[in-house]
């Protein structure tokens, strides 16, 4: 999942969040939020005024715990992803002044960013490359078992093996916690082996639009 967050926002005491409410909300929606308090009011997401073209956030609690709504707020949302690669990385000396640190490698991710509307094809928005701070994950841990087992073939070498991208889409929902692609390990071994080239070409691309002077 990739994460979107104010840095002002807090969660309150009653607040459950875990691994399996993600997941849960996950089976529901592409993009999800929670309800937000704002000046001692809650609300629940948005609605937009098709006539009007206008918005405005609901304060009225839904009867269900999961309901769709026209926008979410965008202070903390939530956003399904397909990781492609976790990965060691250098920086360069201005990056590691920006994370206040020393060391001149860390932790990063590349991921598919995309969402599907109702009754359309996923759509693929792009690659983002996330770099963690080393104080946040620290480099020298190395890769371990919980990164590799998130990683996945990219979504275009799934579809160039026979993969229909909804059943890709619906798939990848579940890969992590329940071996989805058992069934299909011959062909998704293939597709990791496809977008090899393709990762590779990312780091490369990546290492020259960083700039690192190590």
């Amino acid at each position: 999942l990739f994460v979107v967050a104010n840095s002002d926002i807090s969660l309150i005491a009653q607040t459950s969040l875990t691994t399996l409410s993600f997941f849960d909300s996950a089976s529901h929606f592409d993009i999800w939020g929670l309800a937000m308090k704002q000046e001692n009011k809650i609300y629940y997401g948005g609605e937009i005024d098709k006539w009007r073209m206008s918005g405005g956030l609901i304060d009225k609690k839904p009867k269900n715990r999961f309901v769709p709504v026209d926008f979410v707020s965008g202070s903390l949302m939530f956003i399904k992803k397909n990781v492609i690669d976790v990965f060691i990385m250098p920086i360069s000396t201005e990056m590691s002044n920006d994370f206040k640190v020393e060391t001149k490698k860390a932790k990063a991710r590349l991921t598919e960013f995309y969402a599907k509307k109702n009754g359309a094809t996923p759509t693929i928005y792009g690659i983002v490359l996330e770099i963690y701070s080393p104080d946040f994950k620290n480099p020298d841990d190395g890769i371990n078992e919980v990164d590799i087992n998130q990683v996945n073939p990219l979504t275009g070498a799934l579809q160039g093996v026979g993969v229909p991208i909804d059943e890709i889409w619906e798939r990848l929902d579940r890969a992590a916690e329940n071996n989805e692609w058992d069934d299909l390990k011959e062909r998704y071994e293939q597709a990791l082996q496809l977008s090899q080239p393709v990762v590779q070409s990312l780091h490369k691309k990546i290492t020259q639009y960083l700039g690192n002077d190590n």
